[in-house]
């Protein structure tokens, strides 16, 4: 039988690009900070319980990355799939700027300001936020026309 197994480790040593590639080849994704020692992961595991499919998944993370498992979850696939529906929409830069009308490059002057909505979290691939987040700012956002003027610098 197969089943969704999440782990999460804190890795003996810092985490590097081969360790989180190492993993991904393995689950398919894996989420951590070069330089930072947590590391999950979610994997399909084929077991013939929900014990040994526990196990079986962190044997699996940790003799890629050494460390020890912190948490490991084990479900069937119905109720990975039924989490999977009721977890949030997600977006990237470039999903927020196709919601915003702007530029990749003005979500990331944007992201900065204290009102924009913080990331859900920092991939390799850049910041992700909530995708009803980004809805909330865009409605209460007041979008002026044109490059702001530049400030002379005393000289």
């Amino acid at each position: 039988m197969e089943f969704s197994v999440e782990v999460t480790i804190e890795a003996a040593r810092s985490l590097t690009e081969a360790d989180l590639t190492a993993v991904a080849a393995i689950g398919g994704a894996a989420a951590g900070n070069i330089g930072e020692h947590r590391l999950e992961t979610m994997l399909t595991v084929s077991a013939a319980t929900l014990a040994e499919a526990a196990k079986k998944g962190a044997k699996m993370v940790t003799d890629r990355v050494a460390g020890r498992a912190v948490v490991v979850e084990a479900m069937t696939m119905d109720e990975a799939d039924r989490r999977l529906e009721d977890r949030p929409a997600i977006v990237g830069v470039t999903e927020v700027a196709g919601m915003l009308h702007i530029s990749k490059q003005r979500v990331s002057t944007l992201s900065k300001r204290e009102d924009f909505p913080a990331p859900l979290a920092r991939l390799g691939s850049g910041a992700v936020w909530r995708a009803g987040d980004l809805s909330t700012f865009a409605q209460g956002w007041q979008r002026k026309a044109g490059r702001p003027k530049k400030v002379a610098e005393p000289a």
